[in-house]
């Protein structure tokens, strides 16, 4: 008999906004029946916080997973609903390509001391209803632009073939930055292209889940949030996915939360 998987992904801006992340955490998982939860911006030093406040909320039974790319720029976290799912071994962190020289803007405006900006993906196998699957959670580099993006999708892709499995849900922060309708939709179609046509887009449909007007106003680059307001547009870009192989797509949906930039992506599979 088959069964459904949910998982979300969302980027939680390093847990600043604590509070509001931990209930955004209780709504994915008792509202909206999410199995797994793919974090991206989430440090190590959040896992206790989490942990205990599901376990406050009646949910003892979710566990997770942390990994951080040194020197920074990835913070990855899966949590998971253990009465449903075994964890296989130990998670693994795949690195993604770094840029040769770091970018203006993180020359301007970046932490000071860090030499550059290491992106990465965890991927982490399960036993779900006794039935093996990989869950990979990646956060990808906007910096670099599209030519950069293609050889991160490039080489996560390669990583992905190099030990294949038959059945996984791919999913994350992929920066896919493009604040132009028929850009952002390109942009859309080289993830789909670089992974390969047996990954499915949860999806499709979804125009953006990233909105220039909420970015974190204690990040270093927190006046471009002004721009929307002065050009009177919004800016708007479809960053997150989540995507799967060797299973049947039921459902996508994205959810409006509070306390980030992003939106929360999920899609539910047939197993």
């Amino acid at each position: 008999m088959n069964s459904n998987l949910k998982i979300a992904t969302w980027n939680i801006l390093h847990g600043t906004f604590k509070e509001d992340i931990l209930e955004g955490l209780y709504f994915l998982i008792a509202k909206a029946g999410a199995d797994v939860i793919c974090l991206q911006e989430a440090e190590t030093r959040h896992t206790g916080s989490i942990l205990a406040f599901l376990k406050e909320k009646g949910l003892g039974q979710w566990q997770l997973e942390a990994m951080e790319a040194k020197p920074t720029g990835a913070e990855l976290i899966i949590l998971y609903n253990g009465s449903r799912l075994t964890l296989q071994g130990n998670p693994q962190l795949w690195h993604m390509p770094v840029l040769p020289n770091k970018p203006f803007l993180q020359r301007m405006f970046g932490r000071k001391g860090i030499p550059y900006v290491q992106r990465a993906a965890m991927a982490t196998n399960f036993l779900l209803d006794g039935k093996p699957i990989r869950i990979v959670t990646a956060h990808l580099a906007y910096e670099g632009g599209l030519r950069h993006r293609r050889k991160q999708l490039s080489t996560l892709g390669a990583m992905l073939r190099k030990t294949p499995v038959e059945r996984e849900v791919l999913c994350g922060d992929f920066n896919t930055t493009s604040f132009l309708p028929g850009q952002n939709w390109q942009e859309q179609r080289i993830v789909q292209e670089s992974l390969g046509p047996d990954f499915v887009n949860a999806n499709t449909d979804l125009s953006w889940s990233f909105s220039l007007a909420t970015i974190d106003h204690t990040e270093p680059v927190a006046f471009l949030r002004h721009i929307p307001l002065w050009i009177r547009k919004r800016l708007r870009s479809r960053m997150d996915y989540v995507l799967g192989r060797g299973l049947r797509l039921a459902d996508g949906e994205a959810f409006d939360l509070r306390g980030s930039d992003h939106r929360a992506v999920a899609g539910t599979f047939e197993i």
